[in-house]
Protein backbone atom coordinates (compact mmCIF):
# COMPACT_ATOMS: atom_id res chain seq x y z
CA UNK A 1 0.00 0.00 0.00
CA UNK A 2 3.01 2.42 0.83
CA UNK A 3 4.31 1.72 -2.28
CA UNK A 4 1.43 2.47 -4.44
CA UNK A 5 0.63 5.83 -2.34
CA UNK A 6 4.55 6.56 -3.41
CA UNK A 7 4.00 6.14 -6.79
CA UNK A 8 0.66 7.90 -7.23
CA UNK A 9 2.52 10.82 -5.38
CA UNK A 10 5.49 10.53 -7.53
CA UNK A 11 3.11 10.50 -11.04
CA UNK A 12 1.02 13.52 -9.85
CA UNK A 13 4.65 15.53 -9.18
CA UNK A 14 5.70 14.75 -12.54
CA UNK A 15 2.50 14.94 -14.24
CA UNK A 16 2.16 18.61 -12.90
CA UNK A 17 5.73 19.60 -13.79
CA UNK A 18 4.65 19.52 -17.02
CA UNK A 19 2.18 22.20 -16.40
CA UNK A 20 4.78 25.13 -14.96
CA UNK A 21 8.05 26.73 -16.57
CA UNK A 22 10.70 24.02 -16.91
CA UNK A 23 13.57 26.04 -18.95
CA UNK A 24 14.54 29.82 -19.17
CA UNK A 25 16.65 30.10 -22.38
CA UNK A 26 19.06 32.21 -22.70
CA UNK A 27 18.59 36.19 -23.07
CA UNK A 28 16.19 38.56 -21.05
CA UNK A 29 13.53 38.78 -22.95
CA UNK A 30 13.07 34.92 -23.96
CA UNK A 31 10.00 33.83 -22.13
CA UNK A 32 10.37 30.57 -20.00
CA UNK A 33 9.64 27.19 -21.43
CA UNK A 34 7.17 25.05 -20.38
CA UNK A 35 7.59 21.19 -19.40
CA UNK A 36 4.91 20.17 -22.24
CA UNK A 37 6.58 21.81 -24.96
CA UNK A 38 10.18 21.03 -23.58
CA UNK A 39 9.22 17.02 -23.93
CA UNK A 40 7.85 18.03 -27.61
CA UNK A 41 10.66 19.79 -28.32
CA UNK A 42 13.04 17.21 -26.98
CA UNK A 43 11.45 14.75 -29.22
CA UNK A 44 12.00 16.77 -32.71
CA UNK A 45 15.71 15.29 -32.72
CA UNK A 46 14.65 12.03 -32.43
CA UNK A 47 11.80 12.36 -35.23
CA UNK A 48 14.58 13.28 -37.75
CA UNK A 49 17.00 10.34 -36.66
CA UNK A 50 14.44 7.70 -37.47
CA UNK A 51 13.40 9.46 -40.71
CA UNK A 52 17.24 8.31 -41.72
CA UNK A 53 18.26 11.88 -41.23
CA UNK A 54 21.49 11.27 -39.57
CA UNK A 55 24.09 13.67 -41.54
CA UNK A 56 25.71 15.74 -39.88
CA UNK A 57 23.64 14.99 -36.30
CA UNK A 58 25.59 16.63 -33.48
CA UNK A 59 26.20 15.58 -30.36
CA UNK A 60 23.90 17.76 -29.06
CA UNK A 61 21.02 16.55 -30.96
CA UNK A 62 22.25 13.36 -29.76
CA UNK A 63 21.90 14.27 -26.18
CA UNK A 64 18.32 15.63 -27.00
CA UNK A 65 17.15 12.94 -28.20
CA UNK A 66 18.22 10.12 -25.92
CA UNK A 67 16.45 13.24 -23.11
CA UNK A 68 13.53 13.01 -25.64
CA UNK A 69 12.99 9.06 -24.48
CA UNK A 70 13.02 10.06 -21.01
CA UNK A 71 9.09 10.42 -20.34
CA UNK A 72 8.55 7.92 -23.03
CA UNK A 73 10.56 5.21 -20.85
CA UNK A 74 9.09 6.39 -18.28
CA UNK A 75 5.42 5.32 -19.05
CA UNK A 76 7.09 1.91 -20.35
CA UNK A 77 8.24 1.68 -16.65
CA UNK A 78 5.16 2.53 -15.15
CA UNK A 79 3.36 -0.45 -17.35
CA UNK A 80 6.22 -2.77 -16.66
CA UNK A 81 5.48 -2.38 -12.66
CA UNK A 82 2.48 -4.42 -13.46
CA UNK A 83 4.00 -7.39 -14.18
CA UNK A 84 6.09 -8.69 -10.80
CA UNK A 85 7.72 -11.36 -13.04
CA UNK A 86 9.29 -8.25 -15.24
CA UNK A 87 11.60 -6.66 -12.68
CA UNK A 88 14.73 -6.79 -14.89
CA UNK A 89 13.16 -5.10 -18.02
CA UNK A 90 11.59 -2.48 -15.17
CA UNK A 91 15.48 -1.92 -13.76
CA UNK A 92 17.14 -1.66 -17.09
CA UNK A 93 14.34 0.53 -18.51
CA UNK A 94 14.87 2.64 -15.13
CA UNK A 95 18.02 2.79 -15.49
CA UNK A 96 17.39 4.48 -19.19
CA UNK A 97 14.99 7.06 -17.83
CA UNK A 98 17.98 7.58 -15.41
CA UNK A 99 20.36 8.25 -18.38
CA UNK A 100 17.95 10.29 -19.96
CA UNK A 101 17.87 12.95 -17.02
CA UNK A 102 21.40 13.03 -17.23
CA UNK A 103 21.48 14.07 -20.84
CA UNK A 104 18.86 16.73 -20.41
CA UNK A 105 21.68 18.22 -18.20
CA UNK A 106 24.21 18.15 -20.54
CA UNK A 107 21.67 19.48 -23.25
CA UNK A 108 21.05 22.74 -20.88
CA UNK A 109 24.70 22.85 -19.90
CA UNK A 110 26.04 23.14 -23.47
CA UNK A 111 22.92 25.36 -24.53
CA UNK A 112 23.22 27.50 -21.43
CA UNK A 113 19.29 27.07 -20.36
CA UNK A 114 18.55 27.61 -16.90
CA UNK A 115 16.49 24.87 -15.52
CA UNK A 116 13.59 25.92 -13.30
CA UNK A 117 10.92 24.74 -11.24
CA UNK A 118 9.19 22.20 -13.44
CA UNK A 119 12.37 21.07 -13.99
CA UNK A 120 13.01 20.24 -10.51
CA UNK A 121 9.61 18.88 -10.06
CA UNK A 122 10.07 16.79 -13.02
CA UNK A 123 13.11 14.89 -11.31
CA UNK A 124 11.57 15.14 -8.04
CA UNK A 125 8.48 13.35 -9.48
CA UNK A 126 10.78 10.63 -11.54
CA UNK A 127 13.01 10.27 -8.14
CA UNK A 128 10.00 9.05 -6.14
CA UNK A 129 8.78 6.51 -8.98
CA UNK A 130 11.91 5.11 -9.51
CA UNK A 131 12.82 5.00 -5.45
CA UNK A 132 10.16 2.81 -5.41
CA UNK A 133 11.85 0.04 -6.95
CA UNK A 134 14.46 0.53 -4.80
CA UNK A 135 12.20 0.51 -1.64
CA UNK A 136 10.69 -2.60 -2.12
CA UNK A 137 14.01 -4.48 -2.22
CA UNK A 138 14.34 -3.46 1.43
CA UNK A 139 10.84 -4.87 1.77
CA UNK A 140 12.29 -8.52 1.47
CA UNK A 141 14.24 -10.08 4.21
CA UNK A 142 17.27 -11.87 3.30
CA UNK A 143 17.23 -15.77 4.19
CA UNK A 144 20.33 -16.55 6.09
CA UNK A 145 23.18 -17.86 4.09
CA UNK A 146 23.83 -21.93 5.02
CA UNK A 147 26.55 -22.48 7.92
CA UNK A 148 26.46 -18.78 8.90
CA UNK A 149 26.06 -18.39 12.56
CA UNK A 150 24.11 -15.95 14.18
Amino acid sequence: MRLRLQLAIGFCIYVAAFLLPAIQPPGAKIAPVAGWLCALIALAPLAALVRGQWQGVQLEALLMAVSGLTNPFLLVYLVLRIWPRLVKSRRVVGLLVLAGIVSSWMVMSKSSFKPMIGHFLWIAGIVIILATEVWSLSSFKSEPSPGASD
